[in-house]
């Protein structure tokens, strides 16, 4: 890097004064290749400021800090005085080394204006996680939160064993440093505990709800939290027995979870550790006496909040009951999509077991084989993601129905997944004997990869499952949508006619089952109202080289995805529907 040209164009510069430029410099344990040292003007005022360019600047931009104990609190700065100044999420930067640097100083300069003005002070709200985690001596909690605004018992626990006998010609200092706990689990509910693996011992803590009259914004990050800062939020916490109970108890220490709605309706969460507490609980909680107290970085476990990084919006997939009927390659992938989507109560009806056969197209593999389908995937689930609520019934779905008590219209959706044309058909036609409102997803593969479709069908709604299937008089049945050429053989099989399945592979189940959970949330939120077939294409290079023959509807069609509604592929002489015209 040149001294001089990064010199020269900053000393261009009418609000930077003092620069000062060495090469190869540290700064807060961290090597830069060139290390600035000015002042920066903010309004009227002048800043000490160090501008440190990395190596990687390319990646990294770079890093601007101040001196905290020159600066007011403000947001977007660390402990160290490092200005938060570009999320780099999604970003892409321009090899420009003296235009990143005049960017980054400007905004360097807008974060000090707007956060001395308070103009940005909303973003301590929006990052509080971020100020409680720089906080001296901070440790860590998993929590799953509860879903209430009042105050209760909190159960909690370290999250790994700690043997506490001194080792053999171990030094006190690594003694005491190894049987700190660091990071703790809690929960109200205990068998959360469980479910995330956690054995220890239980302790009692307090999960405290406060709803802040005035904003509550973090604690400053280069200093402990105050007796004072925990009294303004107690003092919005409403005493019952219960909590004065546990206060009274806990005698040592008192583990304390707080959670806090602001005035502008946003929730921010941290957690403490007070070590010998007394209270004053005459009419509000307050904290009277100095002691020490540690602070507690909080990550949620509460599906509210893990929720929270999948959608904008409120999940509105969560709280249904789904009934996936097949398990194999397709009802595996759209399982998994199903409960990653936040969906957790699905029945799931399959009579196989898993084969070695089945795990280079299966979402399960070798652990799994000799079990059930319907069985594995339930394990499967609950070892991924907590609170699931999977049933499971390892029939074909006409005995589900017939011995297990299987109601279609217990159910908000229904997902055919088999890929079985004769098994849809059968689903179909008792929908619509039945009359039965619940709508119903059919999800199937194409041959060889080359494509997968998803018809979404209703009773009421015109077109229904068998209206796709038209009848040829030397090709007899055959499906309409179908990307294969109608009377070719595209079976294979390894054991007779026992073995006989058809050909393709896990990604095309992955299309299937994305097409599917893209279509399931589009229905939900009421942009499909009609009958609908969506049809993708895949790739047909294995389908050719094996001498097949692709259709009209894969070769005519332009798009990748394709639409067709129910009055469009309605069949009047449907012995089903009649078309419902």
């Amino acid at each position: 890097m040149d001294l001089n040209l990064i010199k020269n164009d900053l000393l261009d510069k009418p609000y930077l004064s003092g620069i000062k430029i060495k090469n190869n410099e540290s700064y807060k344990n961290q090597n830069y290749d060139v290390k600035i040292k000015c002042e920066l003007k903010v309004g009227n005022s002048w800043f000490p400021i160090i501008i440190g360019v990395p190596n990687d600047w390319g990646q990294n931009l770079v890093d601007i800090y101040t001196a905290l104990e020159e600066i007011p609190y403000i947001p977007h700065i660390d402990n160290k005085g490092k200005l938060c100044l570009f999320d780099l999420e999604g970003s892409i930067i321009e090899k420009n080394l003296l235009g990143i640097l005049n960017q980054c100083i400007l905004r360097a300069q807008s974060i000090i204006e707007e956060g001395i003005s308070k103009e940005n002070w909303n973003d301590f709200l929006e990052e509080f996680d971020s100020y409680i985690l720089h906080l001296p001596r901070c440790k860590g909690a998993k929590v799953v939160m509860p879903d209430s605004g009042s105050s209760k018992k909190i159960s909690y626990c370290p999250t790994k064993e700690i043997k506490k006998e001194r080792r053999k010609n171990e030094p006190y200092s690594q003694y005491l440093k190894r049987t700190e706990t660091n990071y703790y689990f809690a929960s109200i509910n205990t068998k959360d505990f469980k479910e995330w693996g956690y054995k220890s011992s239980v302790k009692n803590g307090l999960y405290l709800y406060s709803e802040a009259v005035d904003f509550i914004y973090p604690p400053r990050i280069d200093k402990s939290i105050s007796v004072e800062y925990l009294n303004v939020i107690f003092q919005n916490v409403k005493i019952t027995s219960d909590i004065a109970k546990i206060i009274r108890k806990s005698k040592e220490e008192l583990f304390v979870i707080f959670e806090i709605k602001q005035p502008n309706g946003i929730y921010n969460s941290f957690g403490v550790i007070i070590k010998a507490p007394c209270f004053n609980m005459d009419s509000t909680l307050e904290l009277k006496e100095k002691t020490e107290i540690i602070p507690l970085y909080v990550e949620r476990l509460d599906e509210r909040s893990l929720l929270n990084r999948t959608s904008f919006d409120e999940n509105i997939l969560s709280n249904k009951e789904y009934l996936l009927i097949g398990c194999g390659s397709i009802g595996g992938y759209v399982f998994n999509n199903l409960m990653k989507s936040g969906c957790k109560n699905i029945t799931l009806i399959d009579h196989d077991k898993l084969e070695s056969e089945n795990i280079y197209r299966h979402l399960l593999g070798r652990d799994y084989i000799g079990d059930y389908k319907v069985e594995a995937l339930r394990k499967f689930g609950e070892r991924s993601l907590p609170g699931l609520k999977i049933k499971t019934v390892a029939e074909n779905i006409q005995d589900a129905i017939d011995d297990c008590g299987i109601d279609f219209n217990d159910y908000d959706y229904v997902i055919a997944a088999t890929g079985n044309a004769i098994v849809n058909m059968w689903i179909n036609d008792y929908i619509n004997t039945n009359r039965i409102n619940t709508p119903v997803f059919y999800i199937w593969n194409e041959t060889l990869d080359i494509g997968s479709h998803v018809a979404i069908i209703q009773f009421d709604k015109v077109g229904c499952y068998e209206c796709i299937f038209k009848r040829d008089e030397v090709l007899g049945l055959y499906d309409s949508t179908s990307y294969c050429k109608p009377g070719q053989s595209v079976t294979k099989n390894v054991s007779g006619c026992s073995g006989t399945f058809i050909p393709y592979g896990s990604l095309i189940s992955i299309q299937s089952s994305v097409l599917f959970i893209d279509l399931l949330k589009k229905f939900a939120e009421g942009r499909i109202e009609e009958n609908i077939v969506v049809s993708e294409k895949g790739d047909d290079y294995y389908f050719k080289k094996s001498g097949f023959i692709l259709s009209d509807n894969y070769n005519n069609q332009k798009d990748k995805i394709s639409t067709i509604k129910g009055n469009e592929f309605k069949n009047i002489s449907c012995n089903v529907c009649g078309g419902k015209c």
